[in-house]
């Protein structure tokens, strides 16, 4: 058959496209489709030009590989993004360990997403039709192809303003992949493997200040001049990041600056906690504790990479990513940078001793490593001792045993900072004892508790037994704070909470009608789903509502300021939720949502608060300052900026 290769490569990587939209639950019928085919034509003209110096069995080898390879990167961003919400990068490799560690959930996952056979027709059907592999393409044929599909898709590729350029300068895979398909998003990672990137960043100041506070408390802020540094130094990152601070507004200290002075801190980093699971009845303690101290009601947990993301967040105030090499989270499981600025660090300098517990394996994802780098002097965790006192055998273990086991480790100090990763929450989800010790624990309670909401199934079992693993961190915290008011330490205590990431357990081939069960509200999958708690309580102060949109990047900022530790705002992320500063909760593709509305990058759509529509070219400034912000992270960790700020102090 004349020109066969070409045809069915083309039809071929268009069916594969249109398959993972399919699984992916992405738009199939719009412009995203075009632009894809008019690519997989470009793609297949190219590949039968170089093919057409291959004899018969050379053409069937290459194209079989090719179809073999692809079905497999398709089929593995499809159980990515299904379960994590993110794609393959050539950098995820440095998080093969993290796959390794549930390459049992991992097939389940696969098991669940069991229509990526799909992928393979193509690889069968040139199996079987192998024999028509024997022609060569018609040069013309492909260079007129070619030619046409470029010219069609140059003009919107090349204009500023446009889908595809607005797409690929979003610097985001999620918004790569969706909109220009898988192909396009492994171009565009080599692209970013060889070309790196540039420096060039700047202030986006986009805060409209509502307080009408006459004090002045001063600024969060160093006395440093930034600009004068770059005459000391030849490295144009660290010169770009001098400039950025250096013109960056500082947040303002306020009437809550050193509120929390002198208290001892216990910070939490709860696995999969997110507000669903806040139940008066289910978990009191939790209850109580969001809903006192300062209540946090529009705060979010975005899922940025898995549990390392949250937590890089809520422990550094900067954004995770797994771009080119070496990338905001390689460098941070690495012992090569410094954190003066570190929470463990600056509270060690007031005196405090500082301690990290997690309930797992202690170098998972090594988090020895950077608690230590942060400033967590001492740290215990299964293998490191923590076996003696709780079950590391089972999974997952018991938030309740590792408090029982660790609190008199701290209890008698004069000031102590404490972080605890807990790993009750964790998935599966299952009423398993083999698969999850925690869950049955609870599983007669729930089903009577649930039966006439959640019903019987599968899903239902599902939300149950997540909720099983939050009664469990609500039973820690149950204990930690009757532990604290036995010792008479409860009122110069701060217990700090914040999840890693959403139960992406729960939603891997869940519905959001399903999960929207367990909420009191109906959440989408974009950006309610992240929405959260922060919980930030003293028994000793009276309740003060926050309705200010925050993420994890907040919590660092937020607790230097209540403790009144000496920092420099400008130089994190996040803001003090306190003060008269907008913060800003960012999503894995670049969604976003703050004080003045929400931004869908899926579809571009922009929902402003009631009263607060600011135009479309608010939108455009706030999603530069959203791409600034991941490169910032970046050039911070890449470059050791806070040691080479604090080294010039």
């Amino acid at each position: 058959m004349k020109n066969f290769i070409f045809y069915f490569l083309t039809l071929s990587l268009i069916y594969l496209e249109i398959i993972f939209k399919a699984l992916n639950s992405l738009s199939i019928i719009d412009i995203s489709t075009l632009f894809i085919s008019l690519l997989c034509i470009i793609i297949s003209s190219l590949i039968c030009l170089i093919l057409n110096i291959f004899k018969q069995k050379g053409k069937f080898i290459t194209v079989l590989v090719l179809l073999s390879i692809l079905p497999i990167y398709f089929s593995a961003n499809t159980c990515l993004h299904n379960m994590y919400k993110f794609y393959f990068q050539m950098s995820s490799l440095s998080m093969i360990d993290q796959v390794a560690a549930f390459a049992g959930d991992g097939l389940k996952v696969v098991l669940n997403n069991w229509l990526i056979i799909l992928f393979f027709i193509p690889l069968i059907l040139l199996i079987v039709l192998r024999k028509y592999i024997n022609d060569k393409s018609d040069i013309k044929l492909l260079l007129i192809s070619c030619l046409i599909s470029l010219i069609m898709y140059l003009p919107f590729a090349l204009d500023d303003y446009g889908y595809v350029y607005k797409t690929f300068a979003s610097n985001n895979m999620i918004q790569v992949v969706n909109k220009n398909g898988v192909i396009s998003g492994f171009c565009f990672d080599i692209g970013k493997a060889i070309s790196g990137d540039k420096s060039d960043i700047e202030v986006i100041d986009d805060n409209i200040e509502t307080s009408d506070d006459e004090i002045e408390y001063g600024y969060n802020a160093f006395d440093i001049d930034y600009e004068a540094l770059n005459s000391k130094i030849n490295n144009p990152e660290i010169a770009a990041l001098n400039s950025y601070v250096a013109n960056k507004t500082p947040t303002k200290k306020n009437k809550y600056t050193s509120f929390f002075e002198g208290k001892n801190l216990i910070l939490f980093m709860a696995e999969s906690f997110n507000g669903i699971c806040i139940d008066p009845n289910l978990t009191p303690t939790l209850y109580k504790l969001a809903n006192n101290g300062f209540a946090f009601s529009n705060f979010y947990s975005p899922t940025i990479y898995s549990t390392i993301g949250g937590e890089f967040s809520e422990l550094t105030s900067l954004l995770p990513e797994l771009g080119d090499l070496p990338n905001t989270l390689s460098i941070f499981r690495s012992n090569s940078n410094t954190y003066p600025m570190g929470i463990g660090n600056l509270f060690y300098e007031k005196g405090y001793k500082t301690y990290g517990y997690h309930n797992s394996t202690y170098d998972f994802q090594d988090r020895n490593v950077y608690l230590n780098s942060l400033g967590f002097k001492k740290y215990n965790a299964c293998g490191l001792g923590l076996e003696n006192d709780v079950d590391c055998n089972h999974w997952p273990a018991s938030d309740v045993d590792m408090i029982n086991a660790t609190f008199n480790d701290y209890i008698n100090d004069d000031n102590f900072l404490v972080f605890y990763a807990t790993v009750s929450g964790h998935g599966p989800y299952l009423f398993d004892s083999k698969e999850n010790v925690i869950a049955p624990k609870y599983e007669e309670m729930l089903k009577e508790y649930y039966k006439d909401k959640l019903g019987t199934g599968k899903n239902a079992s599902l939300l149950m037994a997540y909720e099983a693993g939050q009664i469990e961190l609500d039973k820690a915290l149950q204990t930690l704070i009757e532990k604290l008011e036995a010792a008479g330490k409860l009122d110069d205590t701060v217990i700090a909470l914040v999840g890693d990431h959403h139960p992406y357990y729960l939603t891997e081939g869940m519905s959001m009608d399903d999960y929207n069960k367990l909420s009191t509200y109906e959440r989408d999958e974009y950006i309610e789903l992240y929405h959260s708690n922060f919980i930030l309580y003293n028994s000793a102060m009276e309740t003060v509502k926050i309705d200010k949109v925050g993420s994890q990047l907040d919590v660092i900022p937020t607790i230097y300021n209540l403790f009144g530790i000496d920092y420099d705002s400008r130089l994190l992320l996040g803001n003090d939720l306190l003060s008269t500063t907008s913060s800003i909760a960012i999503m894995a593709d670049n969604s976003w949502i703050n004080d003045y509305g929400r931004y869908y990058a899926s579809n571009g759509k922009y929902i402003a608060n009631d009263g607060m529509d600011l135009g479309d070219s608010y939108v455009d400034t706030i999603n530069k300052k959203v791409s600034n912000m991941f490169k910032i992270s970046r050039m911070i960790m890449r470059n050791n900026y806070y040691q080479f700020v604090y080294d010039n102090k």
